[in-house]
């Protein structure tokens, strides 16, 4: 799940770059690198410093989540006494908002599962690879 929130925010870092868009692509580079951060705590055994930094790099991606959320909502308040927005490229039919959105909250969602639900499942995961004689 941590990988997939690596590829979220790498994705939308691409996108960002692609797009020419300097003030964006920074936080998802940093996003990315926090991504990859947490993909690396995950790895077993995932308890004791790995466990504490995945579990804050998903609680700091969150409180960004937020603020971004907080930045949207101001920006589509105050949208209405600016000039208006110029056209968006497209990347596969989805204009670059789409994958910013995804990469932001997608990859929030796949950090948290990562960092906070791992225990019961991914343990009996893990057993039953064993038994079957899986990695």
């Amino acid at each position: 799940m941590a990988l997939g929130a690596l590829a979220l925010a790498a994705l939308a870092a691409a996108v960002s770059g692609l797009e020419g868009d300097r003030d964006v692509a920074p936080f998802f580079a940093a996003l990315t690198f926090a991504a990859g951060v947490q993909v690396r705590a995950t790895q077993p055994p995932f308890a004791g410093l790995g466990r504490l930094i995945a579990q804050a790099v998903a609680v700091a991606w969150l409180v960004t989540g937020a603020w971004v959320g907080v930045l949207l909502v101001m920006a589509n308040t105050w949208q209405a006494s600016s000039p208006p927005p110029s056209p968006e490229g497209s990347y596969l039919g989805l204009s670059p908002t789409v994958y910013h959105l995804l990469g932001m909250y997608g990859g929030l969602v796949l950090a948290l599962l990562s960092a906070f639900a791992r225990d019961r499942w991914l343990e009996r995961l893990e057993a039953a690879r064993s038994r079957r004689g899986g990695r």
